[in-house]
């Protein structure tokens, strides 16, 4: 995906919401679009510095394997961020799926990236009641869910 054209809509996004009275922003914490996402909502605290960031983490080791770039940016978030929650103290089975879930339950509106209905974010669009938007891969910002159903008749293509 378009790195830049995601970040600029993320940011309007936000924006949007933080003019409208929301205070508080969860991520999980993962390299890509999580981060992206953090990083604007770090970013937009100047110019609102009413909006938290809370950081909903599977376990203390997330980043354990991952390259020193990216657990520089990870830990540099988890400095600014508001609030640390962490599902499971050490990587258990299902940890990443409970944070997911967590988050998902924490949230009355959601913003995910979503370009199938497989893989990690697919089983929020399943469990969640709350969540009124996403983007896919190239940005663009809709105001609900795909459903499989759209998938299979848009011919595969969200």
């Amino acid at each position: 995906w378009e790195k830049n054209s995601m970040r600029q809509k993320l940011e309007a996004v936000t924006r949007e919401f933080a003019a409208a009275g929301i205070r508080t922003y969860c991520a999980g914490g993962t390299v890509g679009f999580d981060t992206l996402a953090e990083q604007v909502v770090l970013e937009l605290k100047k110019e609102f510095p009413q909006i938290r960031l809370v950081l909903v983490l599977p376990c203390r080791q997330q980043a354990k394997y991952w390259p020193e770039r990216d657990k520089a940016v990870y830990q540099d978030i988890l400095r600014r961020a508001d609030e640390l929650i962490y599902v499971s103290e050490e990587y258990t089975k299902g940890c990443m799926q409970k944070r997911n879930r967590r988050l998902v339950e924490m949230s009355t509106i959601c913003v995910t990236n979503l370009s199938r209905p497989t893989g990690g974010t697919a089983p929020h669009v399943v469990w969640d009641n709350a969540a009124r938007c996403w983007m896919d891969d190239d940005g663009n910002y809709y105001d609900h869910y795909p459903t499989y159903y759209d998938y299979l008749t848009n011919g595969g293509a969200l």
